[in-house]
């Protein structure tokens, strides 16, 4: 998804001053309003999404503008993310296993199976039949056996790994797309005429 943003006076400067020098402030602005873009698309998606803000911002990257370019963008992954991620809890008796730990408790908590918080303050999913579970790759999920179901050559039951919404879904949604953009052009609007009266010394 690609949204082009304006760089107000580029063009008329680059061809009243210095080009190279219209080009280092066209630059510098960029790369400042693409960084502060992205801290806005966290904020956003942490406050909708129950995720802790280490993991959006490991799942996205500001890509800067380069010497001699003006493009830059934000990347976020687009695979659908492990329930891990969102703070899903499996209670098996005195046992809650999380992402991060196992640990027992003093006492059986009346809870079984897997329960996940997607969307702050929304309703709990509760998935009774599911386990969290490490892969030999060393990825950590929600999985679930299917009824019914038979594994290849083997006499168990199908697992399939729960999944959720994308990063990249999140990122296109309007309460974190709209106030991103508007991040990012307000900071383009500020920085660069900033930058110029900096490197042109306000004449």
């Amino acid at each position: 998804m690609f949204r082009e943003l304006e760089l107000k006076g580029y063009e008329r400067l680059r061809n009243m001053l210095d080009p190279k020098n219209v080009d280092k402030a066209a630059r510098m602005a960029t790369n400042t309003a693409i960084t502060r873009g992205k801290a806005e698309a966290a904020r956003a998606i942490y406050a909708r999404w129950n995720m802790k803000k280490s993991d959006i911002n490991r799942a996205t990257q500001a890509l800067k503008a380069t010497a001699g370019g003006r493009s830059a963008m934000i990347t976020v992954k687009g695979r659908p993310m492990s329930l891990t991620y969102f703070g899903a809890k499996w209670y098996r008796g005195r046992s809650v296993t999380t992402r991060q730990r196992s640990s027992l408790r003093r006492r059986a908590t009346g809870r079984s199976g897997v329960f996940v918080d997607i969307l702050r303050g929304e309703q709990t999913t509760h998935k009774p039949h599911a386990f969290i579970a490490a892969m030999r790759s060393g990825h950590i999920g929600v999985f679930e056996r299917i009824p019914g179901s038979k594994m290849r050559g083997k006499n168990k039951e199908q697992i399939i790994e729960r999944k959720t919404i994308t990063m990249a879904s999140m990122f296109g949604q309007p309460e974190v797309m709209d106030p991103t953009l508007d991040r990012i052009q307000e900071s383009l609007d500020n920085e660069f005429p900033r930058l110029i009266g900096v490197l042109f010394g306000d004449r």
